[in-house]
């Protein structure tokens, strides 16, 4: 099979894409050759994987100067570049018919070049700022109006400032107001939000004069004014008027937000109810099923027609922990078919772990955490936690359990000083629960259990801060006689 950039871009394409790029190669205007025509048509035969072993480059030689001319390979090589480049050409047209509103851009930047009536292009320039304007909120928005304000504003034949009021010019440094405050908000809190998982320390230039000058009133637009409360969120988790603000921004303008910028704020605040709840405070986890709830129907969670393993498990994890089994068996059912493939035994095997968890079917989840493959990283933490709980079931009714227990913690405990992916924050979380968890066996071994021992034990547990799986120790403290 022929391996290159022109085979791995064609295999993008739609039916209708084909279709579109046979006339567009049809064109004299962009191509007037027939050996890229006839290239094409050999490569069309094994749409739309072309994966076949009978694409070769030899064939595709001789579909295009015949099976008697001597093969070179250096000929294909050339046609496939200079297919490549028409392919690429074709891409960018389709951009353009598709977003018109890019069409009269481009037209006010041609008119702008050329010597025609400053009236002639200042027209097209304000039509394609009232397109732009009609767009959803997002960073190319004002982008674009930045750029085609600053294109009017410095046209060589506008009238002279003292002819003329400079309403381009303010217009210009509005749109850069909005943008620099937006822009730097929204990149400030993916800094914010690496820093939480990675050992990171971001040092973000100007953002404490940015938040200040919002926090004094400055006029903003409602996309800035919405990074700028998730930025103040990231600062301090706790704020819960942050919290309140932004989600009541989004969902108020849910529909006049750009795909991007609205996918950034679902997930920011999403990842928010996800550590909140993790936290063990339980309110939230009602709070972050709601926010997956709502991704399912918006979309937000698929990527490119799927969605992330860890997302699948994530949403089962929260439904099943909430008592949602029907919700959660129905979710796996209805949408594991959305996973990656190379991903999908790891995720349906997590998955179903954590529901028979939740369903007190501890040994079915057992058996599967056992005879799962290795697991890579971003779900090894994750069934190192479950598999503890699960043994520490066993143990309650099985005190024969204790050893395969406490091993099993010191393997975890191993695990954790050894890998060097996590963040120290997220490693102390899963530290503190192994020595609670082994404090909790302790309890029970005590011949001299009381009251005050009892006690004890659960303020200890209220004092470990970060702490893993909290919600569920504050369960097995209180069922300790």
């Amino acid at each position: 099979m022929v391996k290159s950039t022109l085979v791995e871009l064609l295999k993008t394409f739609s039916a209708e894409d084909w279709k579109r790029f046979e006339l567009f190669l049809k064109s004299p205007y962009f191509n007037r050759s027939k050996l890229l025509l006839r290239l094409f048509r050999f490569l069309q035969r094994f749409r739309p994987a072309l994966d076949s072993h009978r694409l070769t480059k030899e064939r595709a030689f001789a579909a295009v100067y015949g099976k008697k001319a001597p093969y070179r390979e250096s000929k294909v090589n050339d046609l496939m570049y200079s297919l490549k480049g028409l392919a690429e050409t074709f891409l960018a047209h389709q951009e353009l018919e598709v977003q018109p509103d890019r069409m009269k851009q481009q037209l006010a930047l041609s008119l702008a070049r050329r010597p025609v009536p400053y009236p002639v292009f200042e027209k097209a320039a304000r039509q394609a700022v009232d397109a732009v304007e009609q767009q959803p909120e997002s960073l190319d928005k004002h982008w674009a109006l930045l750029w085609l304000h600053q294109l009017m504003y410095h046209h060589l034949d506008r009238p002279a400032a003292h002819d003329a009021p400079p309403q381009d010019l303010h217009r210009a440094m509005e749109e850069l107001d909005q943008l620099y405050l937006y822009g730097k908000f929204r990149y400030s809190t993916e800094l914010l939000s690496r820093h939480r998982y990675l050992e990171e320390e971001p040092d973000i230039f100007l953002l404490h004069q940015c938040l200040k000058a919002v926090g004094n009133g400055v006029e903003h637009h409602y996309l800035a004014k919405l990074h700028y409360w998730l930025v103040r969120l990231y600062s301090d988790e706790s704020n819960e008027e942050a919290y309140q603000q932004a989600k009541g921004l989004l969902q108020r303008h849910l529909r006049q937000i750009g795909p991007v910028e609205k996918m950034s704020a679902y997930l920011i605040l999403l990842n928010h109810t996800i550590r909140r709840s993790n936290a063990g405070q339980e309110s939230w986890a009602r709070e972050m099923l709601e926010w997956h709830k709502l991704g399912l129907s918006e979309g937000f969670l698929f990527q490119r027609g799927q969605i992330l393993a860890s997302t699948f498990i994530n949403i089962v994890i929260n439904a099943a922990a909430l008592k949602e089994f029907a919700f959660a068996s129905t979710f796996i059912a209805k949408y594991q078919a959305y996973l990656k493939p190379e991903e999908r035994e790891e995720a349906m095997t997590m998955s179903s772990a954590y529901l028979f968890f939740h369903q007190c079917r501890y040994a079915e989840a057992n058996v599967l955490l056992q005879r799962a493959p290795d697991y890579s990283i971003a779900f090894k933490i994750r069934a190192y936690s479950l598999q503890l709980r699960c043994l520490y079931e066993f143990y309650r009714e099985d005190g024969s359990y204790q050893a395969p227990l406490l091993s099993a913690c010191n393997r975890f405990s191993y695990y954790l000083k050894n890998d060097a992916n996590w963040a120290a924050s997220k490693k102390k979380a899963y530290h503190h629960f192994i020595v609670l968890l082994k404090k909790i066996v302790k309890y029970r071994e005590d011949r001299d259990k009381t009251p005050k021992k009892r006690h004890k034990l659960k303020n200890t547990l209220e004092h470990y801060q970060p702490l893993s799986c909290k919600e569920w120790l504050q369960e097995k403290v209180g069922e300790l006689p």
